[in-house]
């Protein structure tokens, strides 16, 4: 089903031919209270850190969060979540911005303008990616963790990064096992 109050487009009618199974919810039957209820009632929630996630986060669901920006933001409303990155390429090198960097630059958050003087340009997760993190926590809601040793360690890597003010002590998200495992040069 696809949420959200300000799409541009329906989604395109073979696409909905070929997938008898999707709604187009926010083009055919939004409303605020559906919103509210589909949000606080799902199995699994897929969305970006912005809108919509505040709900079904308030009610505990379970999320994958899609091209999240600064892991600063985490708290304890994205402990039941799966997340993958955003990641960032400075547009004059044209090399990516390792996550160590990002924090050494920006310790506490960034913005799309603090990037934009930066010159540092955001990559949006692929569909590929969003599919191998939704398929993930499935998993993980039907009990089946596939973590690798090395994923765990990946895992401990990623957030040896932040301090501990920097997440507030709380219960921190997972970050997508397959994005972890691609990407993991940018944690050096």
């Amino acid at each position: 089903m696809r949420m959200g109050a300000l799409v541009a487009e329906p989604l395109p009618k073979d696409f909905l031919d070929a997938y008898p199974n999707v709604i187009d919810y926010a083009r055919q039957f939004r409303t605020d209270l559906g919103d509210i209820f589909l949000s606080a009632n799902c199995k699994l929630f897929v969305g970006t850190n912005a809108g919509l996630t505040t709900v079904p986060q308030a009610f505990n669901r379970p999320m994958v969060l899609v091209d999240h920006g600064a892991p600063q933001w985490f708290n304890v409303l994205t402990s039941n979540s799966l997340v993958i990155l955003s990641r960032y390429i400075f547009q004059d090198k044209r090399r990516e911005v390792c996550y160590p960097e990002m924090m050494a630059r920006w310790p506490w958050f960034w913005n799309d303008q603090s990037l934009e003087d930066a010159d540092v340009e955001g990559v949006s997760n692929t569909p590929d990616e969003i599919l191998a993190a939704v398929q993930e926590r499935l998993e993980l809601l039907e009990g089946i963790d596939r973590s690798t040793d090395e994923d765990r360690e990946l895992q401990r890597r990623f957030w040896a990064m932040f301090l501990p003010e920097n997440v507030n002590g709380h219960k921190l998200p997972r970050i997508g096992r397959e994005f972890l495992r691609k990407y993991k040069y940018l944690l050096t």
